[in-house]
């Protein structure tokens, strides 16, 4: 997934304790689910929910490596290759419901012991991401923030592009918006939010896209089900 480096060391505190919370919301909502349930199709193509929360344990595993970048130094990649992280997601979706539940659970908190653990100079620096993306050690707390959130609406068991808190989807679509713009990938849209002050062009804007901001969000990554409403020429958003 696309990201940003934008989140600052000041907000990392702060952010950590989103994420906890966040991630208390997907496992309540996880543990709620029936073993049909998760072993149902999902929103994404070809995954089922227990290979969106397959995927979220193993993003706990892949940020912990880049926790210890962070802290010592040593490159250590997210993962060890694409094939290597597609093999390991599907052999956590095959896990019966209980024990894939534990290791959402369980990589989570030994993800935030590390993430609390890191000292000022590993959160000034820099790791690189899966696709290449350089990012603060800083950043860490509000990749895994993102992911949570936007994977708990994956799950599609409730909870929804609309419970995105604003604040939350306004610093998610402008990170997506500062990336995508770096490298030239945005199309000609404005993108302007109806409960927050969010307004952002790019190029002429020839394509206006409105809605709330989690919704706008919602749109941006693709998801089914955003609420927004689009005027000018049909745009298309880069690949996540």
């Amino acid at each position: 997934m696309t990201t940003s480096a934008q989140p600052e060391p000041d907000t990392f505190d702060r952010t950590l304790e989103e994420l906890r919370a966040a991630t208390a919301r997907l496992v309540a909502t996880a543990r709620a689910a029936t073993p049909d349930e998760l072993g149902a199709a999902s929103p994404l193509p070809g995954w089922s929910r227990a290979h969106v929360l397959s995927h979220v344990a193993q993003n706990a595993l892949g940020l912990r490596n880049l926790a210890t970048w962070a802290r010592t130094g040593v490159r250590t990649p997210m993962y060890a290759g694409q094939e290597q992280r597609d093999a390991d997601i599907d052999t956590g979706a095959r896990q019966d419901a209980a024990a894939l539940v534990r290791q959402v659970v369980d990589t989570a908190a030994d993800l935030d012991a590390d993430l609390t653990a890191l000292p000022p100079e590993a959160l000034a620096g820099t790791v690189e991401m899966r696709g290449g993306l350089r990012v603060p050690g800083s950043a860490l707390a509000w990749l895994r923030l993102r992911e949570i959130e936007v994977h708990h609406v994956d799950l599609d068991l409730g909870y929804g592009i609309a419970d995105w808190d604003a604040a939350f989807a306004r610093r998610a679509v402008e990170g997506l918006v500062d990336v995508w713009r770096s490298r030239d990938l945005l199309p000609p849209v404005r993108i302007t939010a109806t409960d927050t002050d969010l307004d952002t062009v790019s190029g002429s804007g020839a394509t206006s896209v409105r809605g709330t901001t989690a919704h706008l969000l919602g749109w941006l990554l693709g998801r089914p089900g955003a609420d927004v409403r689009l005027q000018g020429p049909a745009v298309d958003l880069p690949a996540l």
